[in-house]
């Protein structure tokens, strides 16, 4: 569509464009930062809606949500210009276990940018988590350090014996 073509294209070719209404989102975001974290968790997926009624996980969200704006607008022009950047290099290129995680109800990382990962890394595993969302990571971090710890030993074995 019309509309995500001009968004991953204006913040590389254009991002003056995005200064005064990322300045504008910056001083709506520090003004009321409760209803922004709030808009955030609406966003989400009933579970990741109850994990940020939990205190410490909300506090996390409303920290990492005031140091993005800290500066102003212009964090989040940066990102905007590295999301739509080209890596450097090609995920065909990456060749050591790699395990993609992606919450299937996620609309900021969306699906189908895991599920190309997946495809397109060689040997890549896709997890879909059917129930996550963005937040994914706050409720599967010890299940997904378990599995990168699994794989590590073979890999590095595999290293070892090559010396």
């Amino acid at each position: 569509p019309l509309a995500v073509r001009i968004a991953v294209r204006l913040p590389l070719r254009a991002s003056w464009l995005l200064q005064n209404p990322a300045a504008l989102q910056a001083k709506a975001v520090s003004s009321n930062i409760e209803r922004t974290g709030n808009q955030f968790a609406d966003s989400l997926p009933p579970r990741e809606q109850a994990l940020l009624r939990q205190a410490a996980p909300r506090d996390v969200l409303i920290e990492t949500i005031q140091e993005a704006y800290r500066q102003g607008g212009e964090g989040p022009v940066e990102d905007s210009r590295v999301y739509t950047a080209p890596w450097g290099f090609s995920p065909r290129d990456i060749n050591v276990p790699t395990t993609v995680w992606q919450g299937e109800l996620d609309k900021t990382a969306v699906p189908q940018m895991g599920r190309y990962l997946a495809k397109t890394i060689p040997n890549a595993e896709l997890r879909l988590l059917p129930e996550a969302g963005h937040l994914a990571l706050y409720e599967r971090w010890g299940e997904i350090i378990t599995a990168v710890a699994q794989k590590w030993p073979a890999q590095s074995e595999a290293r070892h014996s090559q010396v």
